[in-house]
């Protein structure tokens, strides 16, 4: 049984991982994709089928697996599954249904890291549409910018795969993303940043036996957030040093309204998988230090709604 990491309601039981894998299964039959054989997603669909009876200790039927592989594998593709099923259900799928096939050319899952690829950057464009369609915003997906939404006024919202640790590459990955937010036509633009390639995953599940397959765990829930958060502040920080230099072509035009950053990971809490999810934005305010008497803060309220539906959809 998988718990939500705030109020700890059971949110992910086993039956559920299954279910996951068979809608999946399903909605790409659907629409004509194949899953590739020896893919990640089909490692993942074949974890979601049988954690069941690896967690019950019948047979070691996923003895070449870690615990770690294996938690992640199978949260993280419900997590997905989860997204995409809430944006089905809006009109705007259509609209981004067209990255569908790239979950099946890459590693999808959003809880581990993975090598840098094309085809993984446009999952997590998948993502981060899939989320603002689920707020019930018209949504949309081009080769540039890589979403839009409409949300009191357009948004231009290129994402960024963050995966090097070098903060020059990192800040070429920014004013990449603040260009495209200018480059076209909208009342307003934001980053998005995923940061899951550059977290301490091992640190969330340390282990501490490695022949015996034996994991740390966090005592309780508050306590792993804050370890996440606490990492999560060391990129807005990061952030911050950047934009003392650079970032200028962001600095001089009030489209730009600054950068949303996402990052998952799984963790053990009181010996129990978590999906621990951390979502932070810099308003251009706050990244400019700019002192502006300003009623509306149009980021902050396009990034709260992102927020809520994240934490709801999976939730659910």
């Amino acid at each position: 049984m998988i718990v939500h990491p705030v109020n700890q309601i059971p949110v992910v039981s086993f039956k559920k991982l299954q279910e996951n894998a068979e809608w999946l299964r399903q909605f790409l039959a659907q629409c004509e994709i194949d899953i590739e054989k020896d893919s990640v997603l089909e490692h993942a669909l074949f974890m979601c089928d049988n954690i069941p009876r690896w967690s019950s200790c019948q047979y070691d039927f996923l003895k070449g697996y870690k615990l770690n592989n294996i938690l992640s594998n199978a949260i993280g593709l419900a997590y997905l599954v989860s997204i995409i099923a809430a944006a089905t259900k809006y009109p705007s799928f259509n609209n981004i249904k067209r990255l569908i096939s790239h979950i099946t050319k890459s590693n999808p899952i959003m809880t581990e890291k993975a090598p840098s690829e094309q085809n993984r950057n446009f999952v997590f464009e998948l993502e981060i549409a899939c989320i603002f369609a689920a707020c019930g915003l018209s949504t949309n997906t081009a080769d540039e910018p890589d979403v839009t939404t409409i949300n009191n006024g357009t948004w231009n919202l290129p994402c960024k795969m963050i995966y090097s640790k070098n903060t020059m590459t990192f800040g070429d990955r920014v004013e990449e993303g603040i260009t495209q937010c200018l480059r076209h036509p909208s009342d307003f633009g934001l980053v998005i940043l995923g940061i899951t390639n550059r977290l301490d995953h091992d640190s969330y599940m340390p282990i501490l036996n490695e022949k015996e397959d034996t994991w740390g765990s966090f005592p309780s829930t508050a306590i792993a957030l804050d370890y996440l958060s606490s990492e999560m502040q060391n990129y807005v920080n990061e952030l911050g040093e950047i934009a003392r230099f650079r970032l200028i072509n962001g600095r001089n035009n009030d489209k730009f309204r600054g950068i949303l950053i996402i990052a998952h990971t799984i963790g053990l809490v009181n010996g129990a998988p978590m999906l621990l999810t951390q979502v932070a934005v810099i308003s251009r305010l706050a990244l400019y230090h700019e002192k502006k008497k300003i009623f509306y803060v149009p980021e902050v309220d396009l990034c709260m709604k992102f927020n809520n539906t994240a934490c709801t959809i999976f939730s659910e």
